[in-house]
């Protein structure tokens, strides 16, 4: 393979495939051999080959969270965040993306306050950069929630993905696999609360979009009728 940028950038497509196929091991091998790659063009540190750069830092911390090397991943996702806060700005998409995922590294890790900083910036940023009613800003609420989730904070939970399925269902309609996952986590938290009835409403509803829009084979929605039927 010629050492060119196109050259590197086939490979983290390919990689992108792989991990879409959770094939891991390969998907990394793939980001390594793109950043060796890199490297060893003489190119000068544009900002647009900074920013490739950062993407690839930023799917090997994907892949390596996948895998469960989260101190990995971590030090990948930050690396990341460094080059795409000095090149594009701090107010830019792709740094709320970075903190969205240092967040969930921490969230794995436990360290939930840890956790929720770096979404709430993650929020605050897509905000922001892309007007409230985005799916970024409903993945934040959602990934939000899950750190309220874990803490107990159940109320705090349950108005984060009551948020996350508003915004969803104004952006992207009633029969979005968002919108059934925002219902799902809405489930779990009443059912928590002891709240059954609405907990099953919740789940019901979740599976029947997902049956329309993934069909019945789909293993989101065989997980979301075993919850119906329980």
């Amino acid at each position: 393979m010629p050492a060119t940028p196109a050259a590197a950038d086939d490979l983290v497509v390919l990689a992108e495939l792989l991990h879409e196929t959770s094939d891991y091991a390969r998907a990394l091998h793939m980001l390594h051999r793109a950043w060796a790659l890199r490297r060893s063009l003489a190119t000068p540190a544009s900002p647009l080959s900074q920013t490739a750069d950062a993407l690839i830092l930023h799917r090997q911390g994907r892949v390596l969270r996948r895998q469960g090397k989260n101190d990995e991943a971590l030090k990948h996702y930050q690396k990341a965040l460094e080059i795409r806060t000095r090149v594009l700005g701090g107010d830019h998409p792709d740094v709320g993306a970075s903190y969205n995922n240092i967040g969930k590294v921490y969230r794995l890790q436990g360290r939930y306050e840890e956790a929720l900083a770096q979404h709430h910036q993650s929020l605050d940023i897509m905000i922001r950069a892309q007007g409230r009613d985005h799916p970024d800003v409903a993945t934040s609420h959602n990934n939000i929630g899950q750190v309220y989730l874990l803490q107990g904070q159940l109320d705090k939970a349950l108005a984060e993905f009551s948020m996350s399925l508003e915004i969803n269902i104004r952006v992207s309609s009633h029969d979005h696999p968002d919108v059934a996952n925002s219902k799902h986590n809405m489930g779990v938290v009443l059912e928590k609360m002891n709240r059954k009835g609405e907990a099953k409403d919740m789940f019901m509803q979740a599976a029947s979009t997902l049956l329309r829009v993934l069909g019945p084979d789909h293993p989101k929605t065989q997980q979301s009728q075993r919850l119906v039927a329980d």
